[in-house]
């Protein structure tokens, strides 16, 4: 299970996107009140277990990003990249 969620057709693509420093502020502000998605540690099998953790603690906010007019009508919202994420997560 752990390795279908590093597979890079998707990992990297979220991740790329979560990290961008406009989507990460505007999830920050807006949708978690200052808290992280991802935390990083010291092993890979840790850091994706935690990550799994956030993405679920936070699921119905990471929806909301991805549907709200500020994300949607950006650029990164309008890119393919971006459609593509959005699908995955709705």
């Amino acid at each position: 299970m752990l390795e279908n969620i590093s597979d890079p057709r998707y990992f990297l693509m979220i991740d790329e996107t979560i990290n961008h420093a406009w989507v990460l502020a505007l999830m920050r502000k807006d949708f978690t009140n200052g808290n992280d998605l991802c935390c990083l540690v010291i092993t890979r099998f840790a850091n994706y277990c935690l990550s799994i953790q956030c993405l679920l603690k936070f699921k119905k906010e990471l929806q909301q990003i991805f549907t709200c007019t500020k994300l949607v009508e950006s650029s990164h919202g309008k890119s393919k990249v971006g459609k593509e994420i959005a699908t995955i997560i709705l």
